[in-house]
């Protein structure tokens, strides 16, 4: 037993690590709502167990880097560089697009090369030189730092735990579990940015790891998408001579108060309440798009519509079309789409 005793450096060590899993949940959360510390607070103060439960998820992070690496203050400081790194990605996504970090955003990581050559210039020299003398400064410290040696017994019963409690926390929020609700989570998958305002970024974050904003479709595949490829890469380069008969004549037809109320699980229907809508949707090409916006801002919906314009790099403006297009002096009146 006594491998699995801790020591009075391995009790500050802890006591550390938990107090650096309330900083960190504080940054990244104020980096979600524009660095703005009284919105931080105002928060905490209204869902302080959100904030003690992300706080306590970073803390089993920052142990579980502890634990593995040979170092114990080599791995926390990893985390908590990574953690911070994390924040300011949400920070600048959210100054750039109005959007926070999703968990897919982090797909991006593969193409970092490609976007190293975008943003070539951008960085100001102090702020590199400042990150340059901040690291010196952490290794020099971590040098000065008295040892913790812990045993292996120990270290695999840490290791276990915090895996155990990360995946446990990820388990909890991404199910939508009762417990997750009695800290009074609730996922509002459906308007993003109220998510990540009521929830916090941890436990909006967490609750997006496990959900699908489309259902895959029937047929498809990687074997389907490369036979349809095929398909078209066969056509010849040049357009047919002979000019179409008749153009389709394209009815884009948007309302706002429409409802299928046959798409609601555990009802039945005595009669179908709209036959001619699904008749229709089964004789022509049919499916289904996630809305931008959610409760207002229709607006920005009917942009996108007839502009095939994406808001995602237009900021954070309430109506693109009179902020935006009007300002624009290349681009056509919205009366021409």
């Amino acid at each position: 037993m006594r491998y699995f005793r801790p020591s009075k450096k391995l009790g500050f060590m802890l006591l550390g690590l938990l107090l650096g899993g309330f900083v960190l949940n504080f940054f990244i959360q104020a980096a979600s709502l524009d660095m703005n510390f009284m919105s931080v607070l105002n928060w905490i103060g209204k869902s302080y167990w959100l904030y003690v439960g992300g706080s306590l998820f970073f803390f089993f992070v920052l142990l579980a880097f502890s634990a593995v690496l040979p170092n114990m203050y080599i791995g926390p400081v990893i985390g908590f560089l990574l953690v911070i790194l994390l924040g300011i990605a949400n920070f600048k996504k959210q100054s750039t697009t109005g959007e926070p970090l999703f968990p897919w955003d982090l797909m991006l990581v593969k193409n970092a090369g490609e976007m190293s050559k975008i943003t070539k210039g951008m960085i100001s020299p102090l702020a590199l030189g400042l990150a340059v003398l901040a690291v010196a400064a952490v290794i020099w410290l971590l040098l000065k730092l008295p040892r913790i040696r812990v045993q292996l017994p120990l270290r695999l019963l840490l290791t276990a735990v915090s895996a155990g409690m990360i995946a446990g926390f990820i388990v909890m929020v991404s199910g939508q579990t009762t417990f997750a609700s009695s800290l009074n989570y609730q996922n509002i998958f459906w308007n993003q940015k109220v998510n990540y305002s009521q929830n916090g970024f941890v436990f909006a974050f967490t609750g997006n790891l496990r959900q699908n904003l489309l259902e895959q479709p029937e047929g498809y595949s990687r074997e389907s998408v490369e036979a349809i490829a095929a398909k078209y890469n066969s056509l010849p380069d040049t357009a047919s001579g002979q000019a179409a008969v008749e153009q389709p004549n394209i009815l884009f037809m948007m309302d706002e108060a429409f409802f299928d109320p046959t798409r609601l699980p555990g009802i039945t229907l005595s009669d179908d309440p709209l036959k001619f809508i699904h008749q229709a949707e089964s004789a022509t090409p049919s499916g289904y798009l996630l809305s931008p916006e959610f409760g207002g801002n229709t607006a920005n919906v009917e942009f996108e519509a007839l502009t095939g314009m994406s808001m995602y790099f237009l900021g954070t403006a309430r109506f693109h079309i009179n902020s935006g297009l009007s300002k624009c002096p290349r681009c056509p009146p919205l009366s021409a789409f």
